[in-house]
């Protein structure tokens, strides 16, 4: 029976051929398999803090495991698998202070080759065969010493027998540089222009290019310094990157080059030289462009005027404009050096923009320059729209005039700028929702739920809906997401005619008819061009019972607010005579929505608890009247009057103390509505029932 080769038995056999240190295709024992692989041809160069690994392609492997021995030791340490043509079969061994490397020590590394059929299942990865597998010529080795200089070395004080004279051949002076290095200029695909900087590189170490407009003031977008080049493991090679040219001026360019070893922090910089770029000469400079979110948010306007080109006196041609953006959130130059542009190929437009001095447009006479020479004026506006990959982040954007060969300059730096904070969309102000009013239709068959809004300005459109809640939230203690697309849309029509023209003060009327028991969850919506939508919300308590809650009503004491969430409910029609004949229930609905803050989501979650709720009427001893530690006294039940059977003193309404009576409030995009009132019961039958409702129907009467 054969096996077929598992990785586990791959590294075994390598780190046994390891530790033999021989070559012999030899080996002892039983065998199921023998594979036949080619060996790779491996090659090892020291740099300072690094040694490089290569290896030649075995056309049958799919990988490479990776040994190091150190100075004649018999077993090896386990370094890496490489995927076959991932790394360009390569590996960098980086000192660190994890993976240490002695300076001086010759350090051996074996590089086995394991063909397609030695993958095997994760879950045999880790079993040891119980007999093993030969595979035959597939592990090359080579030898270097390690050059680990101390940690903090100047790269420059590097032994020349390591780095082969690679500063001192190419870096030495200035007129050496100029014979290794250079700086050419070239139009990019879009028209604009980009400078690139060719220069000598190097194994061993990365580099970086910034490129600096010595012209003008600022930096100009610079090539990420360094750029890592720790993957190329190439002795003297030709390196070059590139960057945008935003602006005429006389470029420099300043090239970093450190080490790969973290050992040796310190870089060194040389000046390559530099390239002039020639300006575009302009009577009247571009306009500082100006960056704006459309109404959806989905496509930044940028606008600006153009120049006046001296040499034809007339507009700057739309094909002349090049719009680059920065790819991230925001472009400082003292520390985004770096930062990718994006070019921005959306069309741009011209278009007219008037300013009438005089009401008419007769004495206008527009020159080839955009302008007019009559009182009023024209003058010509160059306009993209740029639809961005996500609103969430900033944006800087970059115009730049150019034929192609020439660019030009600005007063104070090398290119024109504007930029675009992330996108966060006005919303409406909020409009008002008055209190559902509960009454019967003019037979008194039916309830009938009146509803009234206002707009916040005039340029409102407002949407009125409701959806009903479970029919007895007395019976269920539930919460809901509730998609408001089922709502049921109700008419607003206009109540007060005479002040229509003021917009703000018009009452906007709709009814519920026939509206059955239970609790109804009413929203309104406005909404006005260009901004994002607010909604608010309302709850209605229905009930067919004759029971009259009109006493009740919930106060939460603004001292103890925020202390305790807690509230009195008094019942001024129940006394100690009456308290028997009735059972109360404490119902809360939570209304959770998003704030208005956040751009507008169409749902709203519902919660609605029911619990039971125990009034008292308290006598109240003759030593205890007043005393503020009481709860009476404490939360404001003022109804208190003689008791004639003792001569101490009653609370004369029945009352409770309720806890967990929390204020609206607003947290991680979310809007919290809370809305309570107590079901009064008859304990005789105990469908008659109703809901406080006072001057607030069921809201507490304290606004917080």
């Amino acid at each position: 029976m054969k096996k077929i080769l598992s990785v586990a038995a791959a590294i075994a056999l390598a780190a046994a051929l390891i530790s033999c240190g021989g070559n012999s295709d030899e080996f002892d024992g039983k065998t199921d398999t023998v594979l036949t692989i080619g060996a790779p041809s491996v090659k090892a160069k020291a740099y300072a803090g690094v040694n490089y690994i290569t290896w030649d392609v075995v056309p049958s492997a799919n990988k490479y495991e990776i040994y190091r021995l150190a100075d004649g030791a018999d077993a090896g340490t386990y370094i890496k698998t490489v995927s076959a043509g991932v790394g360009g079969n390569a590996y960098a061994d980086i000192a660190t202070t994890t993976n240490i490397l002695a300076d001086g020590v010759t350090y051996k590394y074996v590089v086995v080759a394991l063909p397609a059929n030695a993958a095997n299942s994760a879950a045999n990865e880790a079993q040891i065969p119980s007999r093993a597998i030969y595979m035959k010529a597939n592990k090359g080795e080579a030898s270097v010493k390690a050059y680990v200089p101390a940690a903090g070395t100047e790269i420059s004080a590097f032994t020349d027998s390591y780095t082969k004279n690679f500063i001192k051949n190419n870096y030495k002076d200035a007129a050496t540089i100029a014979k290794k290095a250079k700086i050419t200029f070239a139009n990019d695909v879009i028209g604009g222009g980009k400078i690139t900087a060719t220069f000598p590189a190097t194994a061993g170490y990365e580099f970086g290019v910034e490129f600096r407009n010595n012209t003008q003031v600022d930096y100009i977008l610079a090539s990420k310094a360094p750029t890592s080049t720790a993957g190329v493991y190439l002795e003297n090679y030709t390196a070059n990157t590139s960057a945008t040219t935003l602006g005429a001026g006389k470029y420099k360019a300043y090239l970093t080059m450190k080490a790969v070893c973290t050992y040796y922090p310190t870089p060194v910089v040389f000046d390559l030289g530099d390239y002039e770029v020639k300006a575009l000469e302009t009577n009247v400079a571009t306009g500082t462009p100006t960056a704006e979110y459309n109404a959806d948010g989905k496509k930044v306007v940028l606008s600006w005027t153009p120049a006046v080109l001296k040499a034809t006196n007339a507009l700057a041609p739309v094909a002349n404009y090049k719009v680059y953006r920065t790819a991230a959130a925001s472009y400082t130059e003292a520390s985004d050096k770096g930062l990718e542009l994006v070019p921005v190929t959306a069309t741009i437009t011209a278009t007219d923009k008037y300013t009438n001095a005089d009401s008419n447009n007769t004495d206008i006479v527009v020159s080839s320059t955009g302008t007019a020479s009559g009182k009023d004026t024209i003058t010509k506006v160059y306009t993209l729209e740029d639809e961005v990959p996500t609103n969430t982040v900033a944006y800087t954007y970059f115009v730049v005039n150019t034929d192609g060969t020439e660019f030009e300059s600005f007063a104070s730096k090398a290119y024109n700028t504007a930029s675009v904070v992330k996108y966060s969309q006005e919303t409406t102000a909020a409009p008002t929702l008055g209190t559902p009013i509960i009454s019967k239709d003019k037979d008194n068959l039916y309830n009938v739920i009146k509803v009234t809004a206002k707009k916040a300005n005039r340029n409102q459109t407002l949407a009125l809906s409701y959806i009903q809640l479970d029919t007895d939230v007395s019976a269920n203690n539930y919460k809901k997401t509730l998609d408001t697309s089922k709502f049921t849309t109700l008419t607003l029509a206009n109540e007060d005619v005479t002040a229509i023209d003021s917009g703000t003060d018009v009452d906007y009327i709709a009814y519920v008819e026939k509206a059955a028991i239970g609790t109804y969850l009413f929203k309104l919506t406005a909404t006005e061009t260009g901004k994002a939508a607010q909604s608010k919300y309302a709850i209605a308590q229905v009930t067919g019972a004759t029971v009259d809650a009109s006493g009740i009503t919930i106060t939460q004491p603004t001292a103890t607010a925020i202390s305790d969430n807690k509230a009195v409910v008094i019942d001024s029609n129940v006394g100690e005579d009456t308290l028997g004949l009735w059972t109360y229930k404490l119902v809360k609905v939570e209304t959770v929505t998003p704030n208005t803050n956040s751009e507008y989501k169409n749902y709203v979650t519902v919660t609605s608890t029911t619990t039971d709720l125990t009034l008292k009427v308290e006598h109240v001893a003759g030593t205890d009247f007043g005393d503020p530690s009481k709860d009476y006294n404490k939360y404001g039940v003022t109804s208190i009057g003689a008791d004639p059977a003792d001569a101490t003193k009653v609370i004369t309404s029945a009352y409770a103390i309720v806890s967990d009576i929390k204020t609206d409030s607003s947290t991680a995009g979310k809007q919290t509505v809370r809305v309570w009132s107590v079901q009064k019961i008859n304990k005789n039958k105990t469908t008659d029932f109703a809901y406080s409702d006072s001057n607030t129907n069921g809201k507490v009467s304290k606004t917080f």
